[in-house]
């Protein structure tokens, strides 16, 4: 049997996802003990949304630059050009966020996030994901993935470093929490793009439209990718079931295989970028059936893990004990979504990033019709996750697999 192949970048990447994952569990377990109940389900709202709205809205940018910048360094070409388009799309789009925000609590629209200061917080997160993921995409694209690991590592730790300091200051239970969590993203930006060096001569310009045409249709992935990965909160939250806490706590430790597997995603896009633009389609093909046995086995195993000791686990981070159901749907929906990612980053290699919108259009209608049946509202939450990703994940197969039909292993 040959050895699973995976692309260049994958270990420098998850050496900073394992300090990023310990100084996050870190952050949200002293947080769980030093805030009022209360106050902890302020932040697990404010950092649900954060994580749900920024990928929504934002990673298309970064997913669009890793793939142009890529696809032109393997050609020779300069790539001013489309990191000033995405630079450009991501302030306005951060712009028009910031003021719908303000907009929307004036109006009294957004009582779920509770307070002022849960707004504000959630408008500087959001400002600092913008700049993050045009940083994350000119790292990725550039093949700099050291750089990228810095900002991974650096993303965790900061925020960390500040709470420590807030309660080495007496602050540890004030709002103050929310706004170590909000400033991770532009300053871990800050630190990863130190000393980086990139090509500044711009292409030939290229036409606005298909760059935001291609943005567009990413963005429905996007959301797809995020509402399964940190819509959970919001979603028992709006429901009424005051557990919002709770489920996060549930859902940071049922994510932890998808949470290392964002170092594959990272150096996936631009390997297959680089082998669809050279017209090497069995590469494309032999990646994909190596990265897929890694999946099934990381799913496997995370699922199994979740059902018989992640309630335990969790009880001891964070001293809240979830259902074990609840724990199974939360790693069946990760274990899933690893398919959708892969699949959907391989139709972007391909040229086919429209039929992933039209996927995750469909995943997002049945997670919709899920979560309006009665019942307990984390249950029905985790089966709408469940049977979203697998509404994307068979739909983005069955493309996957007619465009590789015939192609040599």
């Amino acid at each position: 049997m040959k050895p699973i192949q995976l692309p260049s970048g994958v270990i420098p990447v998850a050496v900073s996802l394992a300090v990023n994952g310990v100084a996050t569990y870190a952050f949200l377990a002293l947080a769980n003990s030093s805030l009022a109940p209360e106050r902890y389900d302020e932040l697990a709202v404010v950092w649900a949304a954060a994580y749900t709205i920024g990928p929504g809205l934002f990673q298309p940018v970064e997913q669009e630059l890793s793939r142009a910048v890529s696809e032109r360094r393997a050609r020779g070409l300069p790539i001013g050009d489309v990191l000033f388009k995405s630079a450009a799309v991501a302030v306005g789009l951060a712009v028009c966020l910031a003021g719908g925000l303000a907009l929307g609590w004036s109006m009294d629209l957004l009582g779920f996030l509770g307070r002022g200061r849960a707004v504000l917080a959630l408008v500087i997160a959001l400002l600092g994901f913008a700049g993050s993921e045009v940083v994350r995409g000119l790292l990725a694209g550039s093949g700099s993935f050291r750089g990228f690991a810095v900002y991974i590592a650096a993303e965790g730790v900061i925020r960390l470093v500040l709470l420590v300091v807030l309660g080495l200051l007496g602050l540890a239970e004030s709002s103050l929490v929310l706004f170590a969590f909000a400033t991770g993203f532009a300053a871990s930006s800050m630190i990863a793009m130190a000393g980086h060096r990139f090509e500044r001569r711009t292409h030939s310009s290229a036409p606005w439209r298909p760059y935001l045409g291609r943005v567009a249709v990413l963005a429905v992935a996007a959301v797809g990718e995020a509402v399964v990965l940190n819509i959970g909160p919001v979603a028992v939250s709006v429901l009424g079931a005051g557990l919002s806490g709770a489920y996060l706590n549930a859902l940071v430790i049922a994510r932890v295989p998808v949470f290392f597997f964002q170092a594959v995603k990272v150096a996936l896009l631009p390997h297959l970028a680089a082998a669809a633009t050279k017209g090497d389609l069995a590469s494309v093909k032999r990646s994909l059936r190596s990265v897929g046995l890694l999946i099934a086995g990381l799913g496997a195993v995370g699922v199994l893990l979740a059902a018989v000791v992640g309630p335990s686990a969790v009880e001891l981070i964070f001293r809240d004990r979830p259902r074990a159901i609840d724990m199974t749907l939360l790693a069946s929906a990760t274990a899933g979504l690893m398919f959708v990612i892969t699949l959907s980053v391989t139709l972007i290699s391909l040229g086919r990033a429209g039929t992933t919108a039209g996927a995750w259009g469909g995943g997002l209608a049945v997670f919709a019709a899920l979560l309006a049946i009665d019942g307990d509202p984390r249950t029905r939450v985790g089966l709408a996750l469940v049977g979203m990703v697998t509404v994307a994940a068979l739909s983005q197969a069955a493309i996957v697999a007619r465009c590789l039909r015939g192609t040599g292993s």
